[in-house]
């Protein structure tokens, strides 16, 4: 089980004492089973902090609030010395209904619960930075490679979906290290990226651009061009990042996503030779401007296809899939499934689709490596 349904069922447990006390005696007795739902509470907001806004967890927290403030009476009545073990018929009443809530909660939990992260075979050392850039922008960089290699001359910037809250692809990442690369991800906080103001709070920006995508197929409260602009803003830092870290002189590679994709053409232009190569993931529907948009010959490949001879000489390269796929947003059918299926996907039982993905990404890199190299190109 993933740590944040196990988190989850901790917290409905909590509460398990709280539902049933009107039925049973010996819960009557004991006088502190009031505090439990601030306790529940307060763990989903340490799971809130923990894994970000992830949908999968909102019912959880959702019921949890519930129980809260049906409780709060009680609570208070705890604290000033009170007794709180009386409970009315029509009190009795409501506490059947939030053990049939409690059983639809615990259903929606199970059938979203997140699939187990992909492991690599071999140690990792994950290095954590914080670099702060101009406008209020503060970047949270992680460095990620083999343990006892310094492998900098394998260098690939993950620059993720555009969307702050979904992982540019764990799966991927790890991958990627356990086959010698050194691995660059950032995720930045700061709002004045965004003309709207509601933007600058970044739990706003993890939720509100998804749920209008899932309600009305367009972003809410921040428009697709800002959420493009702004991806292309934190893959320049990145790249600035990468050049302190390692040196100008090693061309990094660069893996997009989603919305970061649909602006790197035009980051690909002005940076020239300093890459070494691009991906973008992108769904069918995009793949086409994704393609026009790049400003070298490049080439376009189903993420189930198999590639073509010459797709080493490439400095491009748009992998896609149909829209049910979800390409474009992570591994959203791994870590976020409602989500995923509100936005028309389904799960991604085992992270087969994310594996699948990342040994193409892999695959591609290694071989454009290796002409890049040969070529000096």
């Amino acid at each position: 089980m993933s740590d944040l349904f196990v988190g989850e069922a901790l917290a409905v447990a909590l509460l398990l004492p709280v539902l049933f006390r009107p039925f049973f005696r010996r819960l009557q007795s004991m006088a502190g089973i009031p505090v439990l739902p601030a306790i529940s509470l307060s763990l989903c907001a340490l799971l809130l902090m923990a894994f970000g806004p992830r949908f999968s967890l909102f019912p959880v927290f959702a019921f949890t609030t519930l129980v809260f403030f049906a409780g709060l009476g009680r609570l208070i009545r705890l604290l000033r010395g009170l007794p709180s073990d009386y409970f009315s018929p029509l009190i009795s009443c409501l506490h059947v209904l939030l053990v049939i809530l409690l059983v639809l909660t615990v259903r929606l939990a199970w059938v979203n619960r997140s699939e187990l992260a992909w492991l690599p075979k071999d140690e990792l050392t994950i290095t954590r930075r914080v670099e702060r850039f101009p406008a209020g922008v503060v970047g949270y960089f992680t460095v990620s490679r083999l343990a006892n290699t310094s492998a900098d001359q394998k260098i690939v910037v993950l620059a993720g979906t555009g969307i702050k809250g979904i992982s540019s692809r764990p799966t991927l990442r790890a991958l990627l290290a356990q086959e010698g690369w050194t691995v660059v991800e950032a995720s930045f906080w700061g709002g004045r990226d965004y003309q709207s103001r509601w933007a600058a709070i970044p739990y706003f920006r993890s939720t509100a651009p998804l749920l209008g995508l899932a309600v009305g197929g367009l972003p809410f409260g921040v428009t697709s061009d800002e959420l493009t602009a702004a991806a292309e803003k934190n893959l320049e830092r990145i790249q600035v990042f990468t050049q302190r870290e390692f040196g100008s002189q090693i061309p990094p590679f660069v893996v997009c996503e989603g919305f970061a994709a649909l602006d790197a053409g035009r980051f690909s232009a002005r940076r020239g030779n300093s890459l070494a190569g691009l991906v973008c993931v992108v769904d069918d529907e995009k793949a086409a401007l994704v393609a026009a948009s790049l400003p070298d010959v490049s080439f376009s490949m189903d993420y189930r296809g198999i590639f073509p001879e010459n797709a080493s000489s490439y400095s491009s390269f748009v992998l896609f899939g149909e829209r049910s796929t979800l390409l474009g947003y992570g591994e959203l059918g791994a870590d976020d499934v409602l989500a995923a299926r509100l936005l028309g996907g389904s799960r991604d039982s085992g992270r087969k689709q994310a594996e699948m993905v990342a040994r193409r990404i892999a695959t591609w890199l290694e071989r454009r490596r290796v002409f890049h190299e040969s070529s000096g190109t």
